[in-house]
This record gives C-alpha cells, sequence and structure tokens, in this order.
C-alpha cells in the first residue's frame, strides 16, 4: 500500500510540471537625451554626461558613437569634452550612447546633446 501512495504522489508531482519563462529585457539607457552645458573657457576634460542605464543583467560596456564622439572621452560609463569649450568655435555637441549586458546584449541608440554657454568676453572700456 506504501508503495502506491508513494508512486501516486510521485505521479501527481511529476505530472503537474510548471513552465518557467524568464523575463528578459535588453539594457535600457536612463539617462536621458540631455547632457551637461558648460560655460564656455572654462577648462578641458569637464563631465558632460554620465550613462545610466538599467537590465536585468549586469551592465558590462559602454559606447559613445556619432558626430562628435572623436571630441569625447569615454571613462567607464562618464563621457567628459576633451577641449576647453569656446562657443565660439562650437556652440554645442552631439553624440550617441548604448551599453551592452554581460550576457551581450546591446541596448537602443540614445543620442545626446548639450551646450556651450557664451559668455562675454570683451575686455572693459577703461
Amino acid at each position: 500500500m506504501k508503495i502506491i501512495v508513494i508512486s501516486c504522489i510521485l505521479l501527481l508531482i511529476f505530472s503537474c510540471k510548471k513552465s518557467v519563462t524568464l523575463e528578459y529585457t535588453p539594457p535600457e539607457i536612463v539617462s536621458g537625451n540631455t547632457g551637461i552645458d558648460l560655460i564656455e573657457n572654462s577648462g578641458a576634460e569637464q563631465t558632460v554626461y554620465i550613462i545610466e542605464a538599467t537590465g536585468n543583467v549586469e551592465i558590462a560596456s559602454y559606447f559613445i558613437g556619432g558626430d562628435d564622439a572623436d571630441l569625447l572621452t569615454l571613462n567607464n560609463n562618464t563621457v567628459s569634452l576633451d577641449a576647453n569649450p569656446d562657443f565660439e568655435v562650437k556652440s554645442s555637441y552631439s553624440f550617441e550612447v548604448t551599453v551592452s549586458d554581460a550576457e551581450g546584449d546591446i541596448s537602443e541608440i540614445q543620442g545626446v546633446s548639450f551646450s556651450i554657454i557664451d559668455v562675454d568676453e570683451t575686455p572693459p572700456f577703461v
């Protein structure tokens, strides 16, 4: 009798398999599309954007590209302007960011822009 009951219990357990669906989403950039505006002539190598992303799997890599990417530096998730900002030379910058997670999945491209704030550089009249 014990063997029959145990067999029935095991049969019941194995026949009630549930399928498990893993919810997966690729990484998503949540830091927006606007960088940090800089005042002209305020110094080189200033931070202009910090990439923040979420996902089910740990973020592994950050990337920049686009129009002005060659004028910027990416260090981990921080983007900085290489040169001293000069409104008369270039008044705004645009670039693109993406991230990848530990599984190798890549986020959608996020366009980012920031501006250089003009200051009056004319010497005072004496």
